[in-house]
C-alpha cells in the first residue's frame, strides 16, 4: 500500500511559480520549478521564486524535477535552485530540453556537463525512476511535444497534467496522446493532479477557438508593409502559425528573439513545423524589409520592456513606420491592463495599425469541456486543481460536479500545506510547511515579506524621500547639515521648499530631544539611534499626508562620521 504526500511550494492561489512536490513513500518527484512575475504595483520585484528548503532537507531522496510544459511559470526558477541546492536530473521531452538549455545558456551558469542531467523522455514510453514505473504521453499544449506524466503505485495510477486540450489535429507538433493513456489509467486512477487552465471561465471546448489562421490569414494579406507580432514565448502555437502564413504568403519571417530562434529550429530539426520556402531573415535584416512577419516574443516581463522600447524609438533595431501593421495576441492579465493600454498607445503614436487579439484567441488551456472529457475518461477518486486562483479552483469544482465529481473528490490545497493520501484514503490530519518564498531583484535574491512588499508598493506609487544626518562620534554632536532627497515624489517646487522647511524644524526637535542623553552617554548607542530614525520617518511621514495626502517611502539615515 502506497503512502502518498502531495504539496506545493508555488502555483496555489496564484497564476506561476509553479512548483510541486509528489512523495510516494521515500521516494520524491519534483513538478516544475517556475517562478511568477508580479505586476509593474511591485517595484524593483523581477521574479518571485519558491522556498527552496525543504528540498535542500531532503535532497536524498529527491529522484528528479518533471517538466512537461517548458515555459516560465514552470521552469522560471531552477538556476536558482541549481546555485541554492545543487542538481538534480530533469526529465522532460526533446523540445523540453532545448528550452532548459538555452535558458542556462542565457543566463550564463556555469555548469558542468557532467553536473547537468537532462533526460529526453519517449512519449508512452515507461521508465523506472526510483522504485516506481512513469510514463509520459503528449498532451496538446502551447509549446510542441509537451508531456503529461502517468505515475505508477501500488494503489493506483497518479497522472499529473499542467496544461491541455482535447485536439484531434493531424498537426504532429501538437499531438494527443490522451486515448492512447486512458485505456491504461482508466479506472486505476487514484489522483489526478491538473492545472485549472480555463475551467469556469470558458464553457464548451477550447478548440476551435484557439486558431488564429484565419484571422492572422486576412490581417496579414491586407497590410501594406511589415507586420509586427507580439506574444508571449510559451505561445509557440501562434509563431509556429505566423511562420505557415509567411510561407504562404511569400512574406520574409524572423523571430525578434535569440532564445526563440533556438527553440523554433529544434521544433524544425524535429521535423515538426515544415520551413520548405520559408525565407527566413536575421534580427539585423529587421528595418531592411519593407513586408517581412516580425515575431516579437518573450518572457511577460522582458516583452513588455522590448514593446516599450520600440514604441518610444529606445530599440537598437527595430524603427516603426506608418506602413507597417502591429497585432497584439497577449491575453489579458489583471495588472497589466495599464501597461497593456500604454503599449497600443506607443503603437498609434507611431501612425501604425493595430489589431488586439488577446481577447479573441483562447490561450491553449483545458475549458469545461476539455476537463470534464479528461475526469470522465480517467474516473480519478480524487482531483487535485493547481495554477490558479482560489476563485478558479472554486469555479473548478462546480464544473467537475457538472461531470458527477462528487465535492470531497476536489481536494484543493494552498501552497504549504501538506495533503496525504493513506491506503488510498484522505488523511484529515492538517500538516503545513512553513514557507519564505524569495524575491529576486537587481541585488539578486531576498528575503520576501509582507512589509517588503509594501514598501516596495509605497515606492512604486508616492516614491521615496530620504534624509540623511550626520552624527560626530568624537565630539558626540550632531551636525547642523541634514541632507535631503525627493525621488519619484511628484511635488512642484513651492511645496517641496514648505516641505523641507517644516521637516528640519521636526527633525531638529527630534535631535534635541535626545542631545542631552548623548552627552552623558558620551556616543550615540544602537537603540538611540534607532529610536530616533523610527521617530524621524513617523513625524516626516504624518507630515507628508496632512500637507499632500501622499504617504512616499520615508528612509532616514544617521552617519556617523
Amino acid at each position: 500500500m502506497a503512502k502518498i504526500n502531495f504539496f506545493a511550494f508555488g502555483g496555489q492561489d496564484e497564476r506561476g511559480k509553479n512548483c510541486f512536490v509528489l512523495e510516494i513513500n521515500n521516494d520524491v518527484f519534483i513538478f516544475n520549478v517556475g517562478s511568477l512575475t508580479p505586476t509593474t504595483a511591485v517595484l524593483g520585484v523581477k521574479k518571485i521564486i519558491p522556498d527552496f528548503s525543504w528540498i535542500q532537507e531532503n535532497q536524498a531522496r529527491i529522484k528528479g524535477i518533471f517538466i512537461g510544459n517548458p515555459v516560465t511559470e514552470n521552469i522560471g526558477s531552477l538556476e536558482f535552485l541549481f546555485h541554492t541546492v545543487g542538481f538534480f536530473p530533469i526529465y522532460t521531452s526533446t523540445i523540453g530540453a532545448v528550452v532548459i538549455k538555452t535558458k542556462i545558456h542565457e543566463n550564463k551558469l556555469n555548469i558542468p556537463h557532467d553536473e547537468l542531467e537532462i533526460h529526453e523522455l519517449k512519449p508512452l514510453e515507461t521508465v523506472k525512476i526510483g522504485h516506481h514505473n512513469i510514463t509520459p504521453f503528449k498532451v496538446s499544449s502551447s509549446i510542441p511535444s509537451s508531456f503529461g506524466f502517468a505515475l505508477h503505485t501500488d494503489d493506483g495510477y497518479i497522472v499529473y497534467v499542467d496544461d491541455f486540450i482535447v485536439l484531434n489535429d493531424k498537426n504532429i507538433a501538437f499531438e494527443n496522446q490522451l486515448n492512447q493513456i486512458i485505456p491504461q489509467v482508466a479506472n486505476k486512477t487514484l489522483l489526478l493532479i491538473t492545472g485549472v487552465g480555463l475551467v469556469g471561465r470558458n464553457t464548451g471546448f477550447t478548440t476551435p477557438k484557439h486558431k488564429s489562421l484565419e484571422q492572422l490569414n486576412r490581417i496579414i494579406a491586407s497590410a501594406k508593409g511589415r507586420v509586427f507580432a507580439a506574444c508571449y514565448d510559451s505561445n509557440a502555437y501562434s509563431v509556429m502559425t505566423l511562420a505557415q502564413i509567411a510561407r504562404m504568403q511569400n512574406r520574409p519571417f524572423v523571430i525578434y528573439s535569440h532564445s526563440f530562434v533556438h527553440l523554433f529550429n529544434a521544433i524544425v530539426r524535429q521535423k515538426l513545423f515544415n520551413n520548405t520556402h520559408l525565407n527566413t531573415i536575421s534580427i539585423e535584416e529587421i528595418n531592411n524589409s519593407t513586408n517581412a512577419i516580425v515575431v516579437l516574443t518573450a518572457p511577460p516581463d522582458k516583452l513588455y520592456a522590448k514593446l516599450f522600447k520600440i514604441g518610444t524609438n529606445e530599440d537598437e533595431r527595430v524603427r516603426y513606420r506608418k506602413t507597417d501593421s502591429f497585432i497584439f495576441m497577449i491575453p489579458r492579465i489583471a495588472g497589466y491592463e495599464e501597461l497593456e493600454a500604454q503599449i497600443l498607445d506607443d503603437v498609434a503614436r507611431n501612425e501604425v495599425s493595430y489589431y488586439n487579439l488577446g481577447r479573441e484567441i483562447l490561450s491553449i488551456n483545458a475549458s469545461d469541456e476539455d476537463m470534464k472529457f479528461l475526469v470522465t475518461s480517467l474516473k480519478p477518486k480524487y482531483i487535485i486543481p493547481t495554477s490558479g486562483l482560489y476563485r478558479d479552483f472554486i469555479n473548478f469544482t462546480m464544473v467537475m460536479k457538472q461531470a458527477g465529481v462528487e465535492q470531497s473528490q476536489v481536494l484543493i490545497p494552498f501552497n504549504g500545506e501538506v495533503l496525504a493520501i493513506n491506503h488510498k484514503q484522505i488523511d484529515n490530519k492538517k500538516r503545513e510547511l512553513k514557507l519564505n518564498p524569495k524575491c529576486v531583484d537587481s541585488a539578486g535574491l531576498q528575503e520576501i515579506g509582507a512589509s517588503i512588499m509594501f514598501e516596495r508598493d509605497q515606492m512604486s506609487e508616492a516614491g521615496v524621500v530620504t534624509i540623511i544626518i550626520y552624527y560626530d562620534s568624537k565630539k558626540s554632536e550632531f551636525l547642523n547639515e541634514i541632507t535631503y532627497s525627493f525621488l519619484g515624489v511628484s511635488l512642484d517646487s513651492n511645496n517641496q521648499v514648505k516641505l523641507k522647511t517644516k521637516m528640519e524644524e521636526l527633525i531638529r526637535k527630534q535631535i534635541n530631544d535626545i542631545k542631552d542623553f548623548t552627552t552623558i552617554k558620551r556616543r550615540l548607542g544602537k537603540d538611540t539611534s534607532k529610536e530616533l530614525k523610527v521617530s524621524i520617518k513617523r513625524a516626516v511621514m504624518n507630515l507628508f499626508t496632512k500637507m499632500t495626502a501622499k504617504a512616499p517611502l520615508i528612509l532616514s539615515t544617521i552617519i556617523s562620521i
